[in-house]
């Protein structure tokens, strides 16, 4: 889920499921999948990778939800 983008600067942090800290992302990726930015509280699918200062995004693909009851995502 993300916590936050800053279209300005390029870069946000994402809360991930079995990460403990948020983890980076950079507008790279997005680029790399043709997206423009991220909005907060928007659910994604990615691969994290080990980073610096902790895990950041290497994939990235825009999660859509089936609707109530359906299984949630392992991010």
């Amino acid at each position: 889920e993300v916590k936050f983008f800053n279209d300005a600067k390029g870069y946000g942090f994402l809360v991930v499921e079995n990460h403990p800290e948020d983890v980076f992302i950079h507008s790279r990726i997005l680029e790399k999948t043709g997206l423009q930015g991220l909005n907060t509280g928007q659910q994604l699918l990615v691969r994290v990778e080990p980073g610096d200062d902790g895990g950041q995004v290497a994939t990235i693909r825009l999660f859509v939800g089936g609707g109530a009851g359906s299984p949630q995502p392992k991010i």
